[in-house]
């Protein structure tokens, strides 16, 4: 069965960037973490409006000579999964709830550079944007849910990121058809995110969990924690609360680490969900360090 697709969506980000770059590695790496910031912002809004949504980005033009990118937003309706057939519930306009939404946020975005986003701000920003669920009748969808704030706050630290690459000259302009561009030079946030994980926290969970974690940075001396990587490729903090293997590792001189080695252990994972069931915010702590896999 085919699945339906609701008008595609298309907005252009432009970099003006100053000439002759010393470093013109910094400029992509801006473009990209700007792009990504947007995606998943979008992503969160199509997301909670139904399940049966599903939502694509296309980058389907790069301008010659230029930083300038056409996105497409492809929405669809997912008409069959597993081999069970999904009833589209949605109501209201998918495009001009996200499209509004998404301009929201990159206003919000632009004027950063004045009024740094606090963590109130994030939490208004989701409020005006459940308010355009309201008026473009989004909300009346069964399965509708407000955006997580803690994802939100996520994409625009992430477009924070992107512009703290960028000198003062230099600015990204989103651009959609019969509105005006929203141009952003510098983004600004003082987001205190444990604030917003206990906004939005309904539950706590917590299970043992064995993992393999590739060390990226330890701490030789003391108990702060480490940085590593998982198996999955995603960079987390750890505490290891194995007193122990902590002790004859900084006193014994026998266990010799670097970096790229990996540590088996076992630990315990506290995860944090709203009232949606989606995850916020999660924490892992090493409870025994099993071994060491040391890099080749």
């Amino acid at each position: 069965m085919e699945n339906k697709k609701i008008e595609d969506s298309i907005m252009s980000i432009e970099l003006k960037y100053s000439k002759d770059k010393d470093n013109p590695v910094k400029v992509f790496d801006s473009f990209k973490l700007m792009f990504q910031s947007i995606i998943d912002s979008q992503t969160e809004l199509v997301r909670k409006i139904n399940p049966t949504l599903n939502v694509d980005f296309l980058l389907t033009d790069v301008k010659s000579a230029s930083i300038w990118a056409d996105m497409t937003r492809r929405t669809i309706t997912i008409e069959e999964e597993n081999g069970t057939l999904l009833k589209d519930e949605t109501k209201g306009d998918v495009n001009e709830y996200v499209n509004r939404s998404t301009e929201l946020i990159i206003q919000k975005m632009a004027e950063s550079k004045n009024n740094p986003i606090h963590s109130d701000d994030v939490i208004n920003l989701t409020n005006e944007i459940n308010k355009i669920a309201v008026e473009t009748k989004i909300s009346e969808t069964p399965n509708y849910k407000v955006p997580n704030i803690v994802l939100i706050a996520d994409a625009l630290e992430m477009a924070t990121k992107a512009t703290k690459l960028l000198s003062e000259e230099d600015s990204f302009e989103f651009i959609r058809k019969d509105k005006e561009p929203i141009s952003v030079n510098k983004v600004y946030t003082d987001i205190d995110k444990s604030k917003l994980v206990s906004e939005a926290k309904e539950k706590i969970v917590e299970s043992e969990k064995s993992m393999l974690l590739k060390i990226k940075i330890a701490d030789f001396l003391g108990t702060t924690k480490w940085k590593f990587l998982t198996s999955e490729g995603k960079s987390i903090d750890v505490k290891i609360d194995d007193s122990g293997w902590l002790d004859n590792f900084h006193n014994s001189g026998k266990t010799a680490l670097v970096s790229g080695d990996s540590l088996n252990v076992d630990g315990i994972l506290k995860e944090t969900f709203d009232k949606y069931g989606t995850p916020i915010d999660s924490e892992y702590t090493i409870t025994k360090v099993k071994g060491i896999n040391c890099a080749i």
